[in-house]
This record gives C-alpha cells, structure tokens and sequence, in this order.
C-alpha cells in the first residue's frame, strides 16, 4: 500500500520532468497523508497536461457522502478495473502524483519502525493515480471535490521484506500512454508492472515520523540499525 509521501522537490523540477510552461510554487511536505490537498497532472479529456489539486483519498462521483475517502485512499491495480469505486476512473480519469519518495511499515506486531523508499539516483518517484469529481448532493449548490486515489501493485524486490504492496511507479516514456484516454484497459495493465526493482533504495527513517502531523524534512534520513525495531527478515 502507500500510505504516506513526502515531496520536497522545487516546482521547477517538476516543470522540467513533465514539461511544463508554468506550475504554481509548491511548499515543501516531509509527510504527506490521507485527507491532504496534493499536486497531481492530469489530461483531461484529452486537452493536454495540466496541474491539479486533489485530495487524496477518492470519492466516487456517486457516493452519498465524502466519508469514504480515506478508505480509498489506494486502489489495487489488479482490481480497479471492475471495482465500481474505480472502474469509471481507470477508464477515464487517470493521473499521475510525482513524489521523492514514500514511507512504508513493516506488517508485523510491536513499535512501528517506518522505511524510506526513494530512487537510487535521487530521480522523482511518479505514482500512477486515478481521480474523480464529486458533487455533494447535500447542498443546494454544490461545489466540485476532485480527489484521488494511488494504485498500488505487489511489492518487487527488498521491498518484500517490509511489505508486501507498494505504489504503481511510472517512468516518463509511459506518462503519455497513462494519461491518454484512449489507451486500452490491456495497455495500461502492462504499464503498472514494468517499474525496475533495483532503482529504489530502502532505508530506516527516524521513527517520529510515525505522527503524520511531524513535517520535519530533516527526519526523511536512514538512522543506524542499532537505533531501529527490529524487524525479522530484515533488510540489514
């Protein structure tokens, strides 16, 4: 799963890596959750990329209400095809959500100890996402809420050892095709599985990063093994 990113990046990178005249200044985030607002990239209705701001955690465009948001805050892409939280979003409204990197769990019980996964080379992380607009019918002149959701796929090399599920990366020769409404459902099922496993790194990172609400983007560094939960299968 992907539960939290952090994206500490300038705008100006990002405008390099998606190719972009223009891009609004972003502040830096050290421990993005469910719930918050996030830059994202979009090709809507085939007018071109262009930025958007959704919440992270989707609504369907025929939810009662926006309470499920935070449970869909990913998606499994085996399934999102036939899920009706997803289905209409796979085929239409795709996305995608640069990060430098993600924070992961071990499953096991006792002290959470988070992990740190970024390129090896440093490059930005692309997840592919899926995003809806909703209108709340509860209100008599309802504003639209554009949320998302990350797709997720089994977990691939030293990741395993901490999880077993972990975010869909796309590298940029695949951004086109993603985004583009008519690529096939057989297509994109291709595209969610080909990110190579031996360009991300997995560190240790300090455990105060356990409290979504600590944005110190000093903590988004790997800590000594002696300083971490053990964890069995480890990857040290």
């Amino acid at each position: 799963m992907c539960g939290r990113y952090f994206l500490l990046s300038p705008a100006e990178r990002l405008r390099e890596l998606f190719r972009l005249a223009d891009l609004p200044q972003l502040r830096p985030r050290a421990n993005i959750a469910p719930g918050s607002t996030i830059p994202a990239f979009r090709n809507e209705e085939g007018q071109g990329l262009s930025f958007f701001a959704p919440q992270w955690g989707l609504v369907p465009d025929w939810a009662k209400d926006g309470e499920m948001a935070l449970r869909l805050k990913n998606a499994r892409c085996e399934t999102a095809p036939e899920k009706p939280a997803f289905r209409e979003a796979w085929q239409r409204r795709r996305c995608l959500i640069p990060a430098d990197g993600f924070l992961e769990w071990s499953e096991g019980r006792g002290p959470k100890q988070p992990y740190g996964v970024r390129h090896c080379a440093g490059d930005l992380l692309v997840f592919a996402g899926l995003w809806e607009r909703w209108y709340d019918p509860a209100e008599t002149a309802p504003r639209a809420l554009e949320s998302c959701t990350i797709l997720t796929t089994a977990a691939r090399g030293a990741l395993r050892t901490v999880h077993h599920r972990m975010p869909v990366i796309l590298q940029p020769r695949e951004f086109e095709h993603w985004l583009d409404p008519a690529t096939s459902s057989a297509h994109l099922m291709q595209l969610v599985d080909r990110y190579p496993e031996d360009e991300l790194v997995i560190d240790a990172f300090p455990q105060a990063l356990n409290d979504s609400r600590v944005e110190d983007p000093s903590l988004l560094r790997p800590v000594p093994q002696e300083d971490t939960v053990p964890l069995q299968g480890s990857l040290f």
